[in-house]
Parts: C-alpha cells; sequence; structure tokens
C-alpha cells in the first residue's frame, strides 16, 4: 500500500514509535451517564454511548466486515511506523449470538495478514487493593 492511501497524515508515514488501537464491540460504548436523583432512584440519562448512527461504520459490520475493516485500519497503521514501530492493540473477546468468539486471536491473525508480526501477547486483569 503506497504511504499517500493512508488517507491520514500521509507527511507522518514511517515516524509513528507507537499506534494503539481497538476493534469496536459493537454499537455501544460507554458513554456518559448521569442519575437524576442523588438516591440513585432517578432517571438515567446516557449520551455519547453510540459510535454513529450511520450503517457503514465499522461498528455496524457483522464479525467478517469488522475484521476487513479493522485489517485496513492495521494496514495503514503498519505505513506510520518508524523502523521498530509498534502497532498496540487492546482486544478482549465477544459474544455474537451467544457464541463467545475469541477476538484477540482472529485480530492477531488479521495483523499478520496486514503484514505486521506479532511479538508480544499480554493480559491485564482489574482488581482492587486491600
Amino acid at each position: 500500500m503506497p504511504a499517500a492511501s493512508t488517507g491520514v497524515f500521509p507527511e507522518r508515514c514511517g515516524e509513528a514509535a507507537l499506534v494503539l488501537t481497538s476493534p469496536p464491540y459493537g454499537t455501544s460504548t460507554h458513554g456518559h451517564v448521569r442519575v437524576g436523583a442523588k438516591s440513585g432512584g432517578g432517571k438515567v440519562d446516557k449520551w455519547d454511548h453510540r459510535y454513529s448512527t450511520d450503517r457503514g461504520d465499522l461498528a455496524h459490520q457483522n464479525l467478517d466486515g469488522l475484521l476487513e475493516g479493522f485489517g485496513q485500519i492495521l494496514a495503514r497503521s503498519a505505513i506510520l511506523l518508524r523502523p521498530f514501530g509498534v502497532v498496540a492493540v487492546t482486544v478482549r473477546p465477544i459474544r455474537v449470538k451467544g457464541e463467545l468468539i475469541d477476538l484477540p486471536g482472529l485480530v492477531t491473525d488479521t495483523a499478520q495478514q496486514a503484514g505486521l508480526v506479532l511479538t508480544d501477547r499480554l493480559a491485564a486483569a482489574a482488581g482492587r487493593s486491600a
């Protein structure tokens, strides 16, 4: 893929030390909420909890469409990297129609098809301190 085809920051091709990205997990995001009553019993207002209403948006695609689109993002991200640069992807398993999908494994395969090389796979867990 020629550098000019990245469509984003063509003047920065080959300069990025790190690109951090994450695929959408569906049409909803965490967004923001506000509870109307101080006791927590009031109306809940939500905003900024949708990627978009555009059906062409990656968040609205089926799994195959998501992986194809995310593969394009990864390929364009690779063009932005300087030598030994890193594309870091935060990703978790998802459920599609009740079936648990290994999205991290599928994204790893997609990244390799985009010309990236897996150097590490890390897991993080959130916990609370005593």
